[in-house]
């Protein structure tokens, strides 16, 4: 198999050529469409002279005696730790070397050690991509406003931008990322430093990837469903809100808010109900309603609301909590549960997954709804778990 060659342009001196050679366990390739090297299960930018900045170390830094002995060994035990994993970057080492030695040292000024650096570049190929990128006074810059607006380490900023594989080419730079934290801290009620940095740590989607017109168009919307208080301590506790779809949002809302009897405070210290499936939501509930151990909430009976779970118990446990400890169940009769219910509402084939309802009916639709609960379930979880067996 001939070896996909990628050539590095040098001002002023003649070109060189790397090559990505095919390997036995991981092999890649060029993609001409997308110009994005092809691995098992993901994909990664290639070392091209599109992505590569050789001018970061200089036009003379190509010079072996610039370069450090210790940057050179952690150049490479990288190289070794890549080939021990069946990756190997074929761009010249000394070439690679001028390339990385004083990035090397740009970053353990900032409190990068050199034990992180072996560690990320061996084991995370988008971490050494995006030191390797064209775009590294851009990805400084962001450090920088990172470390201002939010007081996080650069340890913690490039930790982040791995977990969410960060495309800078993407990001507006840093004016782009200042503009989404001047929204965030408006919004949030949170002041420069750590308590930012944590929000951001939660949602990081929420300064590189969104637009910050969205997010003001999310929040405003909120705030038909709660208070500005309450919306603003829901952002600080579940700021990943702000970048989810409104429409799906406010479907859950009007589920909780309607047919479980829920407001604006049984919120704020729940965090799934935001991400978890409205089908998923509804099944709990369901469940909940059927085993008797929900009622919805009635003013004139207090004690209905103080025996029901809450919301955060109902939403961000685990199937098998979920089942055996807030329903009551085995964790097999909740999975048979949702089997039954399931394929119940298939067989209704309803427009809308459950009844809307119009505020000015709001009073009218609680009564029928308290007149329902006060019947007897005839739902017996032993019997349908049987009628299934």
């Amino acid at each position: 198999m001939t070896p996909t060659q990628i050539t590095i342009k040098k001002p002023m001196r003649k070109a060189f050529v790397g090559t990505i050679r095919p390997c036995l366990r991981k092999t890649f390739a060029l993609s001409q469409s997308s110009h994005h090297l092809v691995g098992r299960s993901y994909s990664i930018r290639p070392f091209s002279s599109s992505s590569i900045d050789t001018n970061v170390a200089g036009t003379n830094h190509f010079d072996d005696r610039n370069l450090s002995v210790a940057g050179r060994e952690t150049i490479r035990q990288i190289l070794k730790k890549l080939q021990e994993r069946n990756y190997f970057v074929t761009l010249p080492e000394d070439k690679l070397t001028a390339i990385l030695i004083p990035l090397f040292a740009k970053l353990g000024a900032n409190g990068l050690t050199t034990d992180f650096l072996i560690a990320e570049c061996s084991r995370n190929d988008h971490f050494l991509q995006l030191l390797l990128s064209k775009f590294q006074e851009d990805l400084f810059e962001i450090c920088k406003v990172l470390t201002t607006y939010c007081s996080l380490t650069y340890e913690e900023i490039f930790l982040m931008l791995k977990s969410i594989e960060y495309d800078i080419s993407h990001s507006g730079g840093d004016v782009g990322v200042s503009g989404r934290l001047d929204v965030l801290l408006n919004l949030s009620g949170v002041e420069y430093g750590r308590n930012l940095g944590q929000l951001v740590l939660k949602c990081p989607p929420l300064i590189f990837a969104q637009d910050p017109e969205k997010i003001n168009e999310i929040f405003n919307a909120l705030r038909s469903f709660f208070t500005k208080k309450q919306l603003v301590d829901l952002v600080q506790y579940t700021p990943q809100i702000l970048v989810m779809n409104f429409e799906e949002l406010e479907q859950k809302y009007e589920y909780i808010f309607y047919h479980m009897g829920l407001g604006g405070e049984d919120f704020l210290g729940c965090k799934s109900w935001i991400e978890m499936s409205l089908e998923e939501m509804m099944l709990r509930h369901s469940c909940l309603v059927k085993s008797g151990r929900y009622h919805f909430p009635d003013p004139k009976a207090p004690q209905l609301r103080k025996e029901n779970p809450e919301m955060s118990k109902i939403f961000d446990s685990s199937d098998e909590h979920f089942s055996t400890k807030i329903a009551g169940i085995s964790l097999e009769e909740w999975n048979v549960f949702k089997m039954i219910e399931r394929r119940a509402r298939e067989e209704e084939d309803r427009d809308e997954p459950y009844v809307k309802v119009k505020p000015s009916l709001r009073k009218k639709f609680e009564r029928q709804k308290k007149a329902t609960i006060e019947k007897p379930s005839e739902f017996v979880f032993g019997a349908e778990i049987k009628d299934q067996f």
